[in-house]
């Protein structure tokens, strides 16, 4: 748990998403989804760089449905560019453009880009105990 005052020192959690009282300050580009991967890429290297890079995004994904995750986290999004859809396990999608805001609160969700760039969020994530 954070506390003041502090040196700004690193904190002591080493994975992508931040623990229960942790926060992290990213920005996320989302790719349209029409960009595909190159072909013939080696996915065990791709996977084995993401891990190394973002340590841990892979454990909150599900494997069954590709982008699908849930994390322990409140994020505070700000779309910066770009325009992204934010689809929920209910079915219920909610579009988003450049100088939106949302807060997403530890929901399964997955991200889209129906259009022809990159969409671009800064986003706040802070860690929280998940009850249940």
């Amino acid at each position: 748990m954070p506390t003041l005052p502090n040196d700004g020192a690193e904190p002591a959690f080493r994975t992508w998403f931040p623990a229960d009282g942790g926060y992290r300050f990213e920005f996320i580009a989302i790719p349209s989804d029409a960009v595909s991967p190159p072909p013939g890429i080696d996915k065990a290297a791709a996977l084995a760089e993401t891990e190394k890079l973002l340590p841990g995004l892979m454990d909150v994904m599900d494997p069954k449905h590709p982008g699908w995750h849930t994390t322990d986290t409140i994020d505070l999004l700000y779309v910066v560019s770009g325009a992204c859809v934010l689809k929920l396990d209910s079915g219920e999608t909610t579009p988003l453009k450049a100088g939106d805001a949302l807060i997403q609160t530890g929901a399964r969700h997955a991200w889209g880009n129906p259009g022809d760039q990159d969409c671009t969020l800064l986003v706040v994530s802070i860690g929280v105990k998940r009850e249940g």
